[in-house]
């Protein structure tokens, strides 16, 4: 399977007051991500969407193992 990765920037949106990345802009990349794999992978929203398949995140769980300071690049791969 090949691996993709892509550099995001997150928005000062994306931060609480505390300057931390909100969990919600966190599981948006790996959506995004997500989403570009499988279109590489053949099974993108379109070919679903033809199927009349979708996928959904039901359950989620995750560790923060460090910080993302603003204006800082995240790299996301899968």
């Amino acid at each position: 399977m090949n691996k993709i990765e892509k550099t995001y920037y997150p928005r000062t949106s994306d931060f609480n007051t505390y300057g931390d990345l909100h969990p919600g802009s966190l599981l948006d990349l790996c959506q995004d991500m997500a989403g570009r794999h499988s279109e590489i992978l053949g099974c993108g929203v379109d070919c679903m969407y033809e199927r009349g398949l979708m996928w959904a995140i039901v359950r989620q769980k995750f560790n923060i193992i460090g910080k993302v300071g603003m204006r800082e690049a995240v790299k996301v791969e899968t």
